[in-house]
């Protein structure tokens, strides 16, 4: 293929969102456009559950095996007293599992510090975070697209851009979104003229909330939900045409430059992070020093053999816990068991009923 998705919401995203991704309506209209690859780009409180619901997307597209699901989040930042720039809005994408640890840490900055249903997150928490979060400065392991306001003011969208630049570098985009307004002309030329200023490149974006034009009506309920008014008086809450559906390949190299076609390939290449990377980590202490997880756990039942059978194991018994301990070694299950016996060691020893 030649281009991907970079910008798509669901149904789980109630500030925009609307399609069903469970229902599958994204992922098989991205089969049959033609998208290589595609961004679901939801916020949530809980990394947890936004994992969960990308792990219904990731599911669905490798049975599929129609495109690559790129792991990412939506942000609205804040401005802070101090801040003389307008805050953007951006898109973080996860290259990796770093970055994904990354983007679920900074959702969850951003969670603590308002009330429930919202978040606050300000630019300096990428520029300049605290020393507690400085490992998120740039959060290097993440790629940055930056949506700009429809026609937005040209010195604003320029300070924007030239902040991104100097936060995220070469890994900082600019979402070129056209969806068929009623100054789309005016809108690339400013696009196009502060990418060519800032050196930030544009990629093309469809700011997709549904699968197919018709979930139209769809979508503005849910708009009418999300604002708490009744579907007549929404007004321009409402998107004015179904544009921001996922378009066949012929009408978006008919809308778009080349270029920006090219760039959703680029950061398409770059995001190799997938939810089967994530694994429990046991807690390291569970091991002495000096010992390795296989190591400690043999000792360890080398010496409950010695308490049972103080006389000698079967051999038969022998063979089998033999090839037991050899499979536990081949699944890296050592920090299993050696959890469950630090926690029946410690209920013994408080006289903890436990079996």
């Amino acid at each position: 293929g030649d281009v991907d998705e970079m910008e798509e919401l669901s149904v789980f995203d109630l500030d925009t969102g609307d399609e069903e991704s469970d229902a599958g309506g994204v992922e098989d209209a991205g089969d049959a456009g033609d998208e290589d690859a595609l961004s679901p780009d939801d916020f949530d409180d809980d990394p947890d559950a936004a994992a969960r619901r990308h792990r219904v997307l990731e599911a669905r597209a490798a049975a599929a095996d129609a495109f690559n699901l790129i792991i990412g989040s939506r942000f609205t930042l804040t401005a802070a007293p101090e801040d003389t720039m307008p805050p953007p809005r951006l898109v973080l994408l996860a290259r990796n599992r770093i970055g994904f640890g990354d983007l679920c840490e900074f959702i969850t900055l951003g969670r603590t510090r308002a009330e429930k249903g919202s978040y606050l997150l300000y630019p300096s928490d990428l520029a300049d975070p605290q020393p507690k979060q400085a490992h998120l400065r740039g959060m290097p392991d993440c790629l940055v697209v930056l949506l700009p306001d429809y026609c937005a003011d040209l010195d604003v969208l320029r300070a924007q851009a030239r902040w991104c630049r100097a936060t995220f570098g070469d890994r900082a985009w600019m979402a070129m979104e056209l969806l068929q307004g009623h100054a789309e002309a005016m809108h690339r030329a400013r696009l196009q003229q502060v990418s060519a200023e800032t050196g930030v490149p544009l990629v093309a974006a469809g700011a997709v909330n549904m699968h197919v034009r018709s979930r139209k009506p769809l979508a503005d309920v849910l708009t009418a939900i999300r604002i708490g008014q009744p579907l007549p008086a929404c007004g321009r809450a409402l998107a004015p045409n179904a544009e921001a559906h996922l378009r066949m390949r012929q009408v978006l190299s008919r809308l778009y430059p080349r270029e920006a076609l090219a760039q959703t390939l680029k950061l398409a290449d770059q995001c190799r992070f997938s939810l089967d990377m994530l694994r429990y980590e046991y807690p390291e202490e569970l091991v002495p020093d000096g010992e390795t997880p296989i190591t400690y756990l043999r000792k360890e039942v080398e010496r409950g053999i010695t308490e049972r059978f103080p006389h000698g194991m079967a051999p038969e018994w022998e063979a089998q816990l033999k090839e037991e301990l050899e499979l536990i070694e081949e699944k890296h299950y050592e920090p299993f068991f050696l959890t469950v016996h630090d926690i029946v060691r410690f209920a013994r020893q408080e006289g903890i009923l436990c079996q």
